[in-house]
């Protein structure tokens, strides 16, 4: 099957990227659009500017009726039918019933698994996650082949919803490593904005509409604030994202001078420059943490938890994989104060590991000739 028209369903604005899910959306979508006519679904929520090459199809901006909205679906099966789409990319679990719709119609897809999503429910305890599971069934059953973040998920997608080896295809998550290397004026200029001196700076980033992140607020506050609180001259850290932070929890978080509650910032990369450790205390959540790639590109030393590394199976130097609780507060004593965590030996042999997870090189990967529905 020659594909050369694609129509790409976006939950989101895929222009820009603040979170995991609009980074990936806007790395594999670009890189596709280099070697297919992309049409693509966008929220209708900040700048639409295409920022690759690509023809925006204006959704709802109202996000339950962006899922299943009527006057879309019958402008997609005209489109469709006058453009002659090839195929439909289901970028997010979250717009299925589209691709539901127009496989009516003849048009087959592929859904990309950002996470296996019924995990990512039950793993947060949401009783949601059996109506997910059958959802996410059909959405794979019926698809002409599927792209997962990591083996582990391929394996949770064969062993627990019985999807055919054969159409999983794992297009990993990546990092551009232009935009995410150690920048020192940068470094420079946020340590000073934000008045830090010679202080150790621990930081955590995440998008704050996503449950999972809030949950790690709360890690931070049970297992990281009280270390660094006995260090409390000559450590900071940084809160970095976007969302809001339920009140009662950024307010106890303010509550220590040693901590910055940040928010939102223009150009991220800069705070992780600024930054010496990226701490990533996930308890829940699913795929692989794209953070943890920018944070090692930029050379930092990452303490994780075993969910926040979930899928990373390259031993990186300058990578700490400790068990939340005890282990992830001795994991963070044990290198306060500590100037050399990531030396250059480390950082040349970083360099050498992360190559393969450049997104150019990742999404050139997708094959969606060759993957065969059973």
């Amino acid at each position: 099957m020659k594909i050369k028209k694609i129509l790409s369903l976006s939950p989101y604005n895929p222009y820009h990227t603040y979170s995991g899910a609009t980074t990936r959306i806007f790395y594999l979508n670009s890189v596709l659009a280099k070697r297919y006519k992309v049409f693509i679904v966008v929220r209708n929520e900040g700048d639409l500017t295409p920022t690759f090459d690509s023809i925006p199809i204006i959704n709802s901006s109202n996000r339950i009726i962006s899922m299943m909205n009527p006057v879309l679906m019958i402008r997609l099966l005209l489109l469709v039918w006058k453009e002659k789409i090839d195929l439909v990319y289901v970028n997010s679990f979250w717009l299925g019933l589209y691709a539901f719709w127009l496989r009516i119609f003849g048009v087959p897809y592929f859904v990309d698994e950002q996470n296996v999503e019924f995990i990512r429910f039950k793993r947060v305890g949401n009783p949601i996650w059996r109506i997910a599971k059958i959802y996410e069934y059909f959405l794979c059953r019926f698809a002409m082949g599927i792209t997962c973040t990591s083996e582990v998920d391929r394996n949770f997608l064969i062993n627990q919803l019985g999807v055919v080896s054969s159409k999983i295809q794992v297009i990993r998550n990546g990092v551009d490593s232009k935009k995410y290397q150690l920048n020192p004026k940068a470094r420079e200029k946020v340590r000073s904005e934000l008045g830090i001196k010679d202080e150790q700076v621990f930081y955590f980033n995440g998008h704050f509409k996503y449950a999972p992140n809030i949950e790690a607020l709360e890690h931070i506050l049970k297992y990281v604030v009280p270390v660094l609180q006995l260090h409390s001259k000559s450590v900071r850290l940084l809160i970095v994202g976007s969302g809001e932070i339920p009140e009662d929890l950024k307010d106890k978080l303010e509550s220590y001078d040693f901590v910055d509650v940040v928010g939102f910032v223009e150009i991220l990369e800069d705070y992780i420059s600024a930054a010496d450790v990226c701490l990533v205390p996930l308890s829940s959540g699913g795929g692989t943490r794209i953070k943890i790639f920018e944070a090692l590109r930029n050379g930092k030393y990452v303490i994780s938890t075993p969910i926040g590394a979930e899928g990373i199976d390259v031993d990186f130097p300058n990578l700490k994989i400790a068990q939340l609780g005890k282990d992830f507060s001795d994991a963070l004593e044990k290198i306060i104060g500590k100037t050399d965590l990531v030396g250059r030996e480390d950082i040349l042999r970083m360099e050498k590991l992360i190559k393969p997870f450049e997104w150019e090189y990742i999404a050139g990967g997708i094959n969606f000739e060759e993957t065969k529905s059973k």
